[in-house]
């Protein structure tokens, strides 16, 4: 079962909205992991805003967005209104080695078990620059999905949630300001088809973001 830890920033639970639709995404898969909505960093008050746990490494999470996901995964969300930098990447980046240094024991974690993904609305263009300029390549694995390889300790994946397919991704898309109305009215219809009661709880979360960012 996953645990959902909400917090409210500026108004719009955009936390709440980003795990309801990461849990959606990867309903298939709801059985082989756990999602740990803003996982404390020991007791320092630093808290990474998805933690997604494979229950077994060995299982294939079935959206591509989980592809190149290890045991241990943590994940950025960036709303519109935040800045995503070069920074934010390299912070995700110290995140996930305090999560590697703070196992239960000495190299309880292993530094090949963890991956880091940050997400957004629009192509971080400046980002993308900056980190080829410090002379990281930057490949697009899948449509709006881009891996950055080069000196990180942990494979880093940024997603453009813009960018990506509509269908696949109808979720993680749409968690956006001013979607159109239709694609409001459709949320609403797919919500009132989930029948289990996982869904139905990523549902409102998801939703409750989705209507203080529409409101």
């Amino acid at each position: 079962m996953a645990e959902n830890k909400i917090k409210t920033v500026s108004n719009v639970d955009w936390h709440s909205g980003f795990y309801g639709a990461i849990g959606l995404e990867f309903i298939e898969n709801d059985d082989d992991i756990t999602l740990i909505d803003e996982h404390r960093l020991n007791h320092q008050p630093i808290r990474i805003d998805l933690l997604v746990v494979k229950k077994n490494r060995e299982i294939q999470i079935a959206n591509e967005l989980g592809a190149a996901f290890r045991g241990h995964n943590i994940m950025e969300y960036k709303s519109e209104d935040d800045i995503l930098s070069i920074d934010t990447v390299f912070k995700a980046n110290a995140y996930a080695s305090l999560y590697k240094a703070y196992g239960k024991h000495v190299d309880d974690i292993k530094a090949d078990d963890i991956t880091v993904t940050l997400c957004r609305i629009t192509y971080p263009r400046d980002v993308f620059k900056a980190l080829k300029n410090y002379g990281y390549a930057i490949e697009q694995i899948h449509q709006g999905i881009y891996m950055v390889t080069g000196k990180f300790i942990f494979p880093t994946q940024i997603v453009v949630m813009k960018q990506l397919d509509p269908e696949l991704h109808f979720w993680l898309s749409n968690l956006r300001k001013d979607i159109p109305e239709p694609t409001f009215r459709d949320v609403i219809i797919r919500m009132h088809g989930f029948t289990t009661k996982q869904e139905r709880a990523y549902a409102k979360a998801y939703f409750g973001a989705l209507a203080e960012y529409n409101d």
